[in-house]
């Protein structure tokens, strides 16, 4: 996206745009959208193929702050691998899902939170009928509040897994079989949990919320994952190693940022993510190169 110029008539005015796709490596480089806010009407549609929810954040924070003039955001968890070779040339390798969900223009709205997308696809635009008509990617329409608490599982899973894995440079399966790990995990949990109460409370006000953001149930998903996936490891051990931050922010900084905008007593939170940031720039160091970039 970086290479491309919006598109543009032959009198140079500016196109509109009904609908794109994109997506992005890091929250903060959603700011790309900037000079497309031009082809876009609160009319047009915008679907985010990062699952993670620090990138609609980021896109209401950093580019379009105005809820009206905004245009509409839906976003998706997906299991389908992908591939890029350039810039313009991707596809995709097998068959996969995507579960797609409306996001609330209003946040703060708690009823837009139970809108079902899939009862209503025909008051959608041409976006969503595309993915409604198109097979392969076996679309599943979710009302935002439940695409919400499995966004938030998925962060909460992926930050304390990944956190530990890093920290101890150790696979899933070690860190498994490690003393004290159903302990360490669940102070992150709780802990996540606890910010995301503070910082997004509408997401605790589902009758089912109380149930799908348990952390003894988020505690059995991480090990069920970690037993699945023993031999493996985490991209955030991977990426601290390589001296990346970008999914470091996108986990425990995700959690930290808010915990301090928030005003959240996160102890072992804020410990371990200084200790991973020193653990990235160390790697930098050590290779002589600096790539260390905050997101938040």
């Amino acid at each position: 996206m970086s290479a491309c110029a919006p598109p543009q008539y032959d009198s140079g005015e500016l196109a509109h745009i009904e609908s794109m796709m994109c997506s992005f490596k890091k929250p903060r480089d959603v700011t790309e959208l900037q000079r497309y806010k031009g082809c876009f009407t609160k009319e047009s549609s915008l679907l985010l193929l990062d699952g993670d929810k620090s990138f609609s954040d980021s896109l209401r924070k950093l580019v379009w702050r105005d809820k009206f003039t905004r245009p509409q955001l839906y976003q998706c968890l997906s299991d389908i691998r992908t591939w890029s070779s350039t810039n313009f040339e991707s596809g995709v390798v097998g068959d996969g899902s995507l579960r797609v969900a409306k996001i609330p223009r209003d946040l703060k709205d708690l009823d837009s939170y139970e809108y079902d997308l899939g009862a209503n696809l025909s008051q959608e635009g041409e976006l969503i009928d595309m993915l409604s008509r198109t097979r392969r990617l076996n679309t599943t329409f979710m009302k935002y509040t439940d695409f919400v608490h499995v966004q938030y599982e998925h962060m909460i899973v992926k930050t304390a897994i990944g956190a530990y894995t890093a920290l101890f440079d150790c696979t899933n399966g070690e860190l498994l079989k490690m003393k004290h790990t159903p302990t360490l995990l669940k102070n992150l949990i709780n802990e996540c949990l606890k910010v995301i109460a503070t910082a997004d409370p509408a997401a605790f006000r589902a009758p089912n919320s109380r149930v799908v953001l348990d952390s003894d149930r988020i505690l059995d998903v991480a090990v069920t994952m970690m037993k699945m996936m023993n031999k493996e490891s985490t991209l955030l051990r991977r990426q601290v190693a390589l001296w990346n931050n970008t999914e470091l922010t996108n986990t425990t900084g995700y959690f930290t940022y808010h915990a301090r905008q928030h005003k959240v007593h996160c102890l072992h939170l804020n410990m371990i993510h200084k200790i991973l940031e020193a653990k990235t720039s160390l790697a930098s160091l050590r290779y002589q190169k600096v790539s260390y970039d905050d997101t938040f």
